[in-house]
């Protein structure tokens, strides 16, 4: 991941390494990622959670079991922390505006635990099929509607376009795209309120399961070969 934002001006690129917590692994590996935390890191529970319902749409329907779960990973992740550092969850934009919207005891006590909201915010994947240059007002809109619904700082954990796509997708989807998109993230370095993480720095791997433009995010190719960036 690449990181902007007030603190970090588009020519102070930097890699930053992320905790990203697995339900299915978590107690084995929160319990070691947490004590190899430094002041860079940030805990991200339940961003990953695709045995449930699937990568970042945990409040796409209202699921209490779900978010009891995330706020017991919250807690857990806080109580083995040797040192202050920020804990939320990562997710779909929309879906955080809907875990807003729930007026529930689950999601009140969840939001309440949150040090911070990360928000995942793609106008590419928006069901009008933006042109890039158009997402840029898109994105700033998706923005403002999560931060007016929260109370604490939101960062943008994951923003980016793809350099390809499949048919049945956006086709405003080319590596001139992806160079002028990523080329606005990096000007708004110094004029951002928020802080923000550029997905990603690799394209995906291939696979029977994931294919079309969510495999082309990358700022380099998945062999590491260049692409807006030399890797």
């Amino acid at each position: 991941m690449l990181q902007s934002g007030p603190d970090c001006l588009a020519d102070r690129r930097k890699r930053v390494r992320v905790v990203w917590v697995l339900r299915r692994a978590f107690s084995a590996e929160i319990r070691s990622l947490v004590h190899q935390a430094s002041p860079f890191d940030i805990g991200f529970a339940d961003q990953l959670r695709e045995e449930l319902l699937g990568g970042q749409e945990a409040f796409a329907k209202l699921c209490e079991g779900m978010e009891r779960r995330i706020l017991a990973d919250v807690k857990t992740i806080k109580a083995g922390l040797t040192q202050a550092i920020p804990v939320g969850s990562a997710q779909q934009d929309g879906a955080l505006l809907k875990l807003a919207g729930y007026n529930d005891r689950p999601s009140h006590e969840l939001i309440a635990a949150l040090d911070f909201v990360g928000a995942n915010i793609y106008p590419y994947w928006d069901p009008q099929k933006w042109t890039e240059s158009a997402g840029h007002a898109v994105f700033r809109a998706r923005y403002d509607a999560v931060k007016a619904k929260f109370t604490q700082t939101v960062i943008v954990t994951e923003e980016g376009w793809p350099s390809e796509s499949n048919p049945s997708q956006n086709p405003n989807a080319s590596l001139a795209d992806e160079k002028s998109y990523y080329s606005w993230w990096q000007s708004r370095a110094g004029a951002d309120t928020f802080s923000s993480y550029y997905f990603g720095v690799f394209d995906k791997i291939p696979s029977p399961s994931d294919m079309g433009a969510d495999i082309y995010f990358g700022l380099c190719k998945a062999n590491g070969g260049k692409k807006v960036l030399t890797c």
